[in-house]
């Protein structure tokens, strides 16, 4: 195969994924680990009564736990991620996953790259 053929070969396509799509991948030191973002945008969210909100609308959606309705609860999200309890390894990947993607459509920046960094 010649160097050409062989480069073109090993490349992996890609395609942008737009925010808030419903299903964005969640990936991890370059690879794909198949977690799913389960977080979606309100509208109206940050007015919501926190009982009345839908399961998606949580960094932790299982526990209910750190909304994720504005940019402010995005930002508290982030700085309270290790303050949660009682969740497992997987439930913080889902949460960081949701965290990413609502930060994304926020506008909020997250230097973290992977879940890890919000516990250290």
């Amino acid at each position: 195969m010649s160097p050409a053929a062989a480069s073109s070969h090993n490349q992996i396509p890609t395609q942008p994924i737009p925010p808030c799509s419903g299903n964005l991948p969640f990936t991890n030191g370059g690879y794909v680990s198949g977690m799913e973002v389960t977080w979606k945008p309100l509208r109206d969210g940050a007015d919501a009564v926190r009982s009345k909100l839908p399961d998606s609308s949580f960094a932790f959606p299982n526990e209910r736990k750190e909304p994720l309705t504005d940019a402010g609860h995005v930002r508290s999200a982030i700085a309270r991620f290790g303050e949660v309890r009682g969740v497992t390894e997987g439930e913080r990947a889902q949460a960081f996953a949701n965290i990413k993607a609502a930060a994304e459509y926020y506008g909020v920046g997250v230097t973290a790259s992977t879940w890890h960094e919000l516990v250290a």
